[in-house]
Order: C-alpha cells, then structure tokens, then sequence
C-alpha cells in the first residue's frame, strides 16, 4: 500500500517532498541536540529547567523527533531564575528579541510569560518561559504544582525533565487556546497524547482545569480533537463537553479558521472563560 502510494505522487511533489523531509530532520536533530545541551547547562548551575513542547512533544507523542515539524524549542524555569537563564545563553551566543531596562524587565517579568531567543550564527530559537500565558490570560495556573508532577523522559540519550500527561494536555489545551486554535498541528498534538496515554486520570485533569479557570479552554481542545481527529473520550469528559452550551458554538466559529479565512478571532475573546 505504501509503495502504491508513493508510486502514485507525481515525481516532481515527491522530490520536493523527500527534501522537505531531509530539511526536517535535520532541523529537530540540531534543535534537540541544543535543548540537551542547554538543559545540562542550566542544571549545572543550579537552575530548574523544564522543556515541553517541540521535540519533548514529538518524543512523547511519535517516538520519534524528525515526525514532528518545530521550529524552535521551549524551556520554563522560575521567574527568580530568570536573570541567571538569559546570561547563560548570551554567554553562548544567543540574543533576547526584546532589548529592555531594568524598569522594563521588571514589568516585562510580571506581565508577561516568554522571552524570544535566537542564535544569529546558527539561527537556532529558543523560547524562555516563566509562565504559560500573558497576565491578561486570567488563568490561576499553580506553576509549583506542574514542578511537583513533573516526570523524566530520555530524549537524544539524556534524562530530562517536562510535565507529567495530564498536565502536558492541559498545556497544550491552553496553548492551543492562546493561539486561538489556528493551527491543526496543536490539535493533532492533544489527539495523540490522548491516543498514547489510555491511563490518563481524567477526572484530575478536569480538576486542575477548573481550579485553573481553563476547563473552558481544555473543553473547546478536546471537542475539536474528537470532532476533526477522533479523539477518544471517557464518558466523563463526554458529559462535562455537553454540559457547556457554549461549546457548539465555539466549535462552529473555529472550524471556518482552520480551513479558511473564518471570522475574525478576537470575536471569541468573551468566550474563552466560563461564566
């Protein structure tokens, strides 16, 4: 079947195609390569480094790191560590987007959730979090919480350290929901945790949704990815979806987003919390 297919793709798409897949791995190779370096090198010097997304997500979810198409990769450590974070990678040559002062960063820290990093030699990018969204996001996350059920994946030989499932769903969930779910690849990513994780506890992750304020925004994920990708749901998760009544009307508005032009997305801002 797959010699088939292949056989049928016109051999000028298939070409492209081939070197599109070369491009890609070696891509995520040179970015997972980085993390594990950057990640040894925060710990050696004492900072507490949690990486997700990117490759830790294409681990997780494929088994392999060049399945999965990324650009750059993401890392969270505490606001306090912050400051010693940036000087590591300027010391290794990377450049913050935002050139701030001390007033800046200040209110930069408290309101926002990243800084915006690139290599201007390699043109490698690295994302620094200290939170998952922006203070307007009125989300009440417990980071220390996501530190305490932290796990350990081997990724590229070396032992790090990213979120455990349940909390990796609800990030994606809330990632998914900043970007207000225009990309199919964030959809595709909760589908397959969902479909790689069957031990999921799901009546936790509800919990710490609702005690997050982002029920809402999990609720609006998993309906798209059990709508558009088949998604298995318990019937637990089946009634919380049917007990909002925004929930229809939310997947309706996204869909013409993902496949066409859509409606503007800043018309769901007044849904994205429940009542």
């Amino acid at each position: 079947m797959q010699g088939y297919a292949l056989a049928s793709v016109p051999p000028e798409i298939l070409s492209r195609l081939l070197d599109y897949k070369t491009q890609n791995a070696w891509r995520t190779l040179t970015l997972t390569d980085e993390l594990c370096v950057l990640l040894k090198a925060l710990a050696q010097e004492g900072v507490s480094a949690l990486a997700y997304k990117g490759p830790v997500t294409a681990q997780m979810l494929y088994g392999d790191i060049a399945c999965r198409q990324f650009n750059d990769v993401d890392i969270l450590v505490r606001t306090e560590d912050i400051a010693q974070a940036v000087k590591l990678l300027e010391r290794r040559g990377y450049r913050n987007k935002y050139q701030l002062n001390a007033w800046q960063q200040q209110h930069f820290l408290k309101n926002d959730c990243e800084y915006d990093f690139h290599h201007p030699e390699t043109g490698l990018r690295l994302d620094l979090h200290w939170n998952f969204v922006p203070r307007y996001f009125p989300l009440r996350l417990d980071l220390e919480g996501f530190r305490q059920r932290a796990q350990t994946i081997s990724l590229n030989g070396q032992t790090i350290n990213t979120f455990s499932p349940e909390d990796t769903l609800l990030i994606l969930s809330i990632n998914a929901a900043k970007d207000y779910w225009q990309r199919l690849q964030s959809l595709c990513d909760i589908a397959g945790l969902i479909r790689q994780t069957p031990r999921l506890d799901w009546s936790r992750l509800w919990q710490r949704a609702t005690r997050a304020r982002a029920q809402r925004m999990l609720g609006v994920s998993l309906n798209l990815a059990q709508e558009l990708l088949s998604a298995p749901l318990p019937d637990l998760i089946q009634q919380k979806l049917a007990a909002d009544t925004a929930l229809p009307r939310l997947t309706a508005h996204i869909k013409p987003i993902l496949f066409g032009p859509g409606l503007p997305p800043l018309t769901m801002n007044g849904y994205l919390l429940p009542a």
